[in-house]
């Protein structure tokens, strides 16, 4: 018996919990909607952001858009969808599809 405790000691290890603070369900639920698709049903949000787009920016640059998005409580992809959209619509700029 003292040999099934250890592999369920083991199991928590495994899942990241690492002391006291470690919360084994939250991070098993992040780790699933990780894995899901873009076109799974069980996601909750709107349309899915299926392509990506990196930039570098100046740390003042970061710093405003870590302060816009805790004032809109809006993540980084939101912000920059906002920030995007608002800009072509100022300019009359309308996307191709």
């Amino acid at each position: 018996m003292i040999i099934e405790e250890e592999q369920n000691d083991n199991f928590d290890e495994l899942l990241g919990a690492f002391g006291s603070h470690a919360n084994v369900n939250r991070r098993a639920r992040r780790e699933r909607r990780a894995s899901m698709k873009p076109d799974d049903k069980r996601r909750k949000k709107g349309d899915a952001r299926d392509t990506q787009l990196n930039v570098r920016v100046r740390q003042s640059v970061f710093e405003l858009a870590r302060k816009i998005c805790k004032a809109e409580d809006w993540t980084q992809p939101d912000l920059i969808e906002n920030a995007i959209e608002a800009l072509a619509k100022q300019k009359g700029i309308k996307p191709d599809a």
